[in-house]
């Protein structure tokens, strides 16, 4: 009996091993997990940028770097403000200015919060956040349904996972069957959660535009409170977004009149109900704003008030034109270069 159990074991194993391969290659293909190292979910799979990041970040005293956090209106697919603020701070300084965009599209300022926390490793000279609208997407819910933590969105229903297993430094199985159990539950609930970016709801008379707002400011000050503790600058930027007057965007192609031509633009409506998303927009500033004036560290610059919205400087509510990219790139640059590089030349320490 003994030596059939024994002789049971190496294809038991055998069978656990093809078992782990297997899932490992299917949550390659579903949630790109890293087959070689699982653990790296978060930073290879989810958000790779933070891998890039960490892989070309530059050492020493005579580098300046500054990083980028915020959604698609600064990623380098949309804009240009990576290189353009990169080119204006190295005018005032002999020091090597390396800028780091974590920007992606969709990214709000959980994903945003996520990334930075990543990063506790590394340091940076200034820290500028300019995102808002992506925030407005985790609202198309009935407000009963909403959760704080933004759980009911299964993006970080998936982040929530990984950082609950732990063992996946060595086998997925666990996870694995945590993800099939939390997708079975997601499918039979399917009205208490959002399952992709883009809304689906046909009726947003449930639809709260202030539920973001609480968690849009915990969010914020939880990125100060790391700025604070690794004595990194934080400036937070208000968000620009135009809408004509006297008109009433539906997110089809005659919208497009509205604003300049350009070579990407994305409709409001993909965002939800266009009065909640502007409602959202201008809540979520005024947390920008108070966050700020609360926090005697933050730098704050009022883009919005700053800039002259119309159609020269917007290709759709949010994405900015060159021109709009070069007003946002200088009052930026402005700002470091008067309240962070200036402070850093006087206190070298």
């Amino acid at each position: 009996m003994t030596f059939k159990i024994l002789k049971s074991i190496p294809i038991f194993l055998v069978w656990l091993l093809i078992l782990e391969l297997g899932l490992r290659v299917f949550l390659h293909v579903i949630m790109k997990l890293p087959i070689t190292a699982p653990h790296e979910l978060l930073k290879e799979g989810i958000y790779p940028e933070v891998g890039f990041v960490e892989s070309n970040y530059k050492y020493g005293k005579e580098n300046f770097n500054i990083l980028l956090l915020g959604g698609s209106v600064i990623n380098p697919k949309w804009s240009d403000l990576e290189k353009t603020l990169g080119k204006n701070v190295q005018l005032h300084t002999n020091l090597n200015v390396n800028v780091y965009n974590l920007s992606m599209p969709g990214h709000n300022s959980l994903d945003n919060l996520i990334k930075y926390e990543t990063l506790q490793e590394f340091n940076f000279d200034v820290v500028v956040y300019y995102e808002n609208i992506n925030e407005t997407r985790v609202n198309n819910i009935d407000s009963a349904h909403f959760k704080d933590d933004y759980s009911h969105i299964g993006w970080y229903r998936n982040i929530y996972l990984i950082k609950k297993h732990p063992e996946l430094k060595f086998t997925v199985i666990p996870f694995f069957l945590n993800y099939v159990v939390d997708r079975i539950n997601m499918k039979v609930n399917r009205n208490k959660y959002i399952f992709d970016q883009k809304p689906t709801l046909k009726n947003f008379d449930k639809v709260s535009p202030t539920n973001s707002a609480k968690t849009f400011r915990i969010n914020l000050s939880s990125i100060n409170e790391i700025a604070k503790q690794k004595k990194e600058n934080l400036l937070l930027c208000t968000y620009a977004y135009y809408v004509p007057a006297n008109v009433t965007l539906t997110g089809f192609n005659e919208d497009k009149k509205y604003y300049s031509e350009c070579k990407l633009s994305s409709p409001v409506t993909n965002l939800g109900n266009v009065n909640n998303t502007l409602k959202s927009l201008k809540l979520q500033n005024d947390v920008i704003r108070m966050v700020a004036k609360q926090e005697p560290n933050v730098i704050l610059y009022d883009f919005l008030s700053d800039i002259q919205v119309g159609k020269l400087q917007f290709c759709d509510i949010c994405h900015m034109t060159p021109v709009g990219n070069k007003l946002l790139s200088n009052g930026i640059s402005n700002k470091i270069i008067n309240q962070v590089l200036l402070k850093r030349v006087l206190d070298p320490s």
